[in-house]
């Protein structure tokens, strides 16, 4: 009996039990949930990554639409000339903007067709609680979409002839 154990010992015979078989299993483990770990982290540091560019591309076509708007001698809103081409231009194509004064839409890219951006409600009573730069948010967008949104307020002052 004595030999008989020592016998399988002496011919490598790893069993389930073994020390080695249980470090290698555990070790298998840990590798697995590491690397399961690591493509999680990387995942998400690569989503935030990609929606932090897409809003500061959001927040500059902002600044450019703001760059071609003019204001008539009526207090109306109007373009100088076409903002940006093509991906305003195409309906649905999931790149949109539009002006909005009181809840009513003033203009609005060619792209919504005739849709409005459900933009949630103004948060913002006067000019003394408008921030420096464009808030930044997510909203339900059309046809289901999730869309990301980049908002400005802007005060007009009006000037007496």
């Amino acid at each position: 009996m004595i030999m008989g154990g020592l016998k399988g010992r002496l011919d490598g015979n790893r069993g389930a039990g073994s020390i080695r078989f249980r470090l290698l299993v555990a070790a298998m483990i840990c590798i697995m949930l590491a690397l399961a770990g690591a493509g999680w982290g990387l995942e998400r540091l690569f989503y935030h990554h990609v929606k932090h560019r897409f809003m500061l591309e959001l927040e500059h076509d902002l600044r450019a639409l703001l760059a071609v708007l003019k204001i008539d001698e009526k207090g109306r809103i109007a373009r100088i000339r076409p903002l940006l081409g093509p991906r305003e231009e195409q309906p649905f194509s999931g790149y949109y903007w539009q002006i909005s004064s009181a809840g009513e839409v003033l203009e609005r890219s060619r792209s919504l067709w005739d849709e409005a951006l459900p933009l949630p409600p103004d948060r913002l009573p006067d000019r003394r609680h408008v921030s420096a730069g464009p808030r930044r948010y997510e909203l339900a967008g059309l046809r289901g979409a999730g869309l990301l949104a980049a908002e400005q307020a802007l005060f007009v002052r009006r000037t007496h002839k």
